[in-house]
This record gives structure tokens, sequence and C-alpha cells, in this order.
């Protein structure tokens, strides 16, 4: 068996990759390295490209032609779920584009087999607390759910025409590494970022301490990367007939075709500081902070056009989420721009150094008390009409018309147009009452 894997280079596809040639198969990696390292492939075929580009899927074809690969696992991929909410057109454009150019290689070179890594993040905010496979409604919440979502929809839907068997792998929360050259460098998720603060001589901050958990901190179930390339090995090999689980493609009839990966248990984020104090050895005390302190900065950075938000829940990339951008900025004429540092990310005024250093450009920090928000349109304002042209962005990517985006009690939802215009608005009566109080 060859088996192509897109994003191959990164952190959990070299784990596959790696889990492949132990297993014997013939692996070729398809990556652009924007984030993967070559040097984790192990000698396989490397062809540097992005799959999101225009004529991708016609080169994925020669590829998977040239190579006789019958078996695609699909990595390559936007992921950071904080980026797709600012950058949601960009998210569609990469994932989307992605999956399509690779369904395309599939039906021209005529491999049949495809494993898909899906997330957890398709479910949005699920009625159980055990989240089945077949879970109704399935919401995602940010643009970066809703491509892994709308991925999954466009395999399946190429299963009849082109003969394409397609599984989809459900990640909940990814940790560890198996060889520690095939580690993940960057630090978005809530382990690296624990050691990288102990590193920088800072205690770990816990965001909220009032979650209904046992211990009130957030409960997240957690995989080890080993054992997932394992899953993923053994999706891909389901036509080997060496393991029961390799079967499962081959089946004529089969009742799902995505699977969650975990374990069945949770870890709150206590009890995983707590266990880095006790492998570290490190006597610090952990910070415990609100449930949103960047709750304060993201909502500001919207409301002015900020060109980034430093916030402590997601790890910026200095290079390309600020200096780039800058530059980029730079190129179209604009020639200010505003950085939010929200608190507990680290100083403000080291940020303004680095970026005077990285840019040349002149900067001043001010450190607000508190904010007013007066004037028109106000910061809220520019919010909300953030919120509702997002919203409606949406919906017409759903392939929902005649619909009016509304905020009804502060939460964005769209209604058919003629049942918005037949509502008629209530006096606000808690209101007037509060009004005809104080003006006595």
């Amino acid at each position: 068996m060859t088996v192509l894997v897109t994003g191959g280079c990164g952190y959990i596809g070299a784990h596959v990759v790696h889990a492949l040639h132990q297993a014997g198969e013939k692996v070729v990696v398809v990556d652009d390295l924007s984030y993967g390292k070559p040097t984790r492939i192990e000698g396989s075929r490397l062809y540097g490209m992005d799959i999101a580009a225009p004529g991708a899927g016609e080169r994925l074809a020669e590829i998977m032609k040239a190579e006789g690969v019958d078996s695609v696992i699909h990595f390559a991929a936007r992921k950071q779920v904080g980026e797709s909410v600012e950058k949601p057109l960009w998210y569609y454009q990469q994932n989307l584009n992605g999956m399509l150019n690779v369904l395309i290689g599939m039906r021209d070179s005529g491999a049949k087999k495809l494993v898909f890594s899906s997330s957890a993040a398709t479910y949005g905010v699920p009625p159980v607390d055990v989240v089945p496979e077949d879970v109704v409604p399935m919401l995602p919440i940010n643009p970066y759910g809703q491509t892994k979502l709308f991925g999954e929809w466009m395999a399946r839907a190429c299963e009849e025409p082109y003969g394409i068997r397609f599984c989809g792998l459900r990640y909940f929360n990814v940790a560890g590494c198996g060889p520690v050259e095939l580690e993940d460098p960057a630090i978005l998720n809530l382990i690296p970022m624990l050691f990288d603060r102990l590193k920088k001589g800072k205690a770990p901050a816990i965001f909220g301490d009032d979650y209904p958990t046992p211990d009130g901190t957030c409960v997240r179930d957690y995989i080890h990367v080993v054992d997932l390339a394992k899953g993923h090995v053994k999706a891909v090999d389901l036509a080997d007939a060496h393991i029961a689980a390799l079967k499962y493609l081959d089946r004529d009839e089969r009742k799902y075709d995505a699977f969650n990966v975990g374990t069945g248990e949770g870890t709150s984020v206590r009890q995983i500081v707590d266990e880095v104090k006790k492998v570290t050895g490190l006597p610090f005390k952990e910070t415990v902070m609100g449930r949103r302190a960047g709750h304060l900065a993201l909502q500001v950075g919207c409301a002015v056009g900020a060109t980034a938000i430093c916030l402590p829940e997601r790890q910026l990339d200095f290079d390309t989420e600020i200096v780039e951008r800058m530059r980029i900025g730079r190129i179209k004429g604009r020639n200010h721009h505003i950085i939010i540092v929200a608190e507990d990310y680290g100083s403000a005024q080291e940020v303004a150094d680095q970026i005077h250093e990285a840019t040349g450009i002149d900067t001043s920090v001010t450190i607000l008390g508190h904010i007013q928000r007066g004037g028109s349109p106000s910061a809220m304002d520019r919010v909300m009409a953030t919120r509702m042209g997002y919203a409606a962005v949406r919906a017409l990517m759903e392939g929902k018309t005649n619909r009016v985006v509304v905020s009804d009690n502060n939460i964005v939802t769209d209604i058919d147009i003629e049942e918005g215009l037949a509502q008629s608005k209530d006096l606000n009566q808690c209101l007037f009452e509060a009004q005809q109080t104080v003006a006595i």
C-alpha cells in the first residue's frame, strides 16, 4: 500500500508518517512547509506545494498516479481557532479549497481510500456531556470547526459518484510526542504553554476556577499523539485485513464514517498544572484569573480594527501575526497600527520594543485604566456590527436565503425575513418603570 499524507511534516502528520513506516508502508508526503519540518518524515518522498492553490488538484492527481497512491490521509489545513475567528474567509479558502483539491486528485488518479483529520470542534456546544458521533445538532461555533464539518460533507458526497471510501477522525485534545524530534515547537496548547511560562520564569495562569467541575477548572479529554497516530494507521489500513479495525472501510455497510478519537475521560486544567508541578519539582504558585482574561482586549481590538490582539489564551506568532501584518498594511497605505495587549499576556512596553526592533516603526504605549463608552458608533456598536456581519456571511455559506440577522438578548442569530417583518417590538416595561422611578 502507498499512502499519501498531506501535511505530513507537521506535528500529528509526522507521527502518523513514523507509524506508517513502522508498519512497513510506503509513504509520500505533500506539505507547504509553512509549519512542518522535512527532517521529520524519515526519507519519505516529499513534494512541496500548497494544496489550497489553484491547479493543486491536478498536480495532486499527477503525484498520486506517479507514486501509485491508493490511500490518502489528509492533515494539511489551518488549525488555530482564534485565528479562524479573526480571518474566517481565509480559513474557508485554505481548508475548503485544500479538501476540494485532495478530492479532485483522488477522483482523477483513482485513489479510493481517504482518512480525514477532522476535529471535535465540529460539535460546537453539544447538548450532552459524552458526545456520540451521531449527536444532533452539530453546530460548530467557529470557522475552524465549520471547515472541518464542511470537509466531512465534501468527502461524504464523493463516495457514491467516485467510489471514494471516507473515514473522518474527530480529535479531542492532542498532547505529547513519540520520538523527541517529532515534538511540536508551537506554543498553542495548554501543556506547551505551561512549560513555556515556567521557562520564562513566570507562574502558569489558570483561566477560570468557577466551572461546574469537581475542582472548578475547565475539563478536557486529552489523547497522546502516538495513540492518535496509531488510530490513523488503523483507519487507513482497513484494506489490509490484519487488524479487525482495518477492515472497516472495505465493508459495504458502514454504520459510521466518522469516529471520535479520545480517551473518554476528562482531565482538568488544575490536574495538569499539579502534574507539571510534580514532574518538574518546581515550587511555583499558579495564578488564577477570570475565565475571559482576554475578553475585554478582544472586544476593544474588534471595535477599533486592531492589527493584532495579544491574548493570554492564545499564543501569537510575532513574525507572521504582527510584523508581517504591519508590513502588508504599510504596502496598502496604512500609516498607523493598533496593537492590543491584554492583561497577563506580558509587558506592553516589551511588545512595543520588539515591534520597533523588528520594523523600525516608532511605537508608543498607552495603558488604559478604563474605557469610556461615548461616541457614535460606540465600541459596543462596532462589536455588534462585526458579530452580525459574520453571522450574515455564515448564513450565506450555509446556503440560507431570505433571512435576516437579529440580536435577541445579545445572542446573534438569523430568522426568516417574513417572520421578522411580522414581529412587533413591545415596549421594554422594565426600562420604562426604571425611567419613571428615577424621574421622580
